[in-house]
């Protein structure tokens, strides 16, 4: 969340997450404020990511982002040499957008249901995973303060005018 601030900054957009009343940039917040009429990045909702996943309103209905092989579309355990690889060395899906499954467990901005204030939800499954981890379908859920060399975030930017 920090990090979608310091890039809205960058490109001169307005931050999405609060501390109060200033932009969250140092510290940790369980549940920064957020701003609805910013127009700057911010953590996909769950939903926005799954949409995004299957191929927004184009999808294929696959298993997999873009494919029902895995192996054509991500970096699992059975294919990754048990290592991250670099973004894009796999076929994208119907929206063109690639390494949604496998490869990284992405942050989603949404709390993982029962466990509000605790797990924000994760998606996609990453490069050490078993297959059945990868698929859109998908999820799990992870306390926010916690550092996994499993995981890591792609960004929305907001469609505020």
């Amino acid at each position: 969340m920090k990090w979608c601030n310091a890039r809205s900054e960058k490109e001169g957009k307005t931050p999405v997450y609060k501390n109060g009343t200033d932009v969250y940039r140092t510290g940790n917040v369980s549940e920064p404020a957020i701003v609805a009429s910013a127009n700057g990045y911010r953590l996909p909702s769950e939903k926005e990511w799954e949409f995004a996943a299957r191929g927004g309103t184009q999808t294929n209905g696959y298993t997999y982002s873009g494919s029902n092989d895995l192996s054509a579309v991500g970096w699992y355990g059975g294919n990754s040499g048990n290592a991250v690889k670099e973004v894009g060395k796999k076929l994208a899906n119907e929206l063109g957008i690639c390494d949604m499954s496998g490869n990284s467990w992405e942050w989603s901005g949404s709390w993982y249901p029962g466990y509000e204030g605790s797990y924000r939800v994760i998606r996609g499954g990453y490069w050490y995973d078993y297959a059945g981890n990868c698929t859109v379908a998908n999820r799990d859920g992870i306390f926010p303060g916690m550092r996994y060399y499993g995981n890591g975030f792609r960004v929305a930017l907001s469609s505020v005018p």
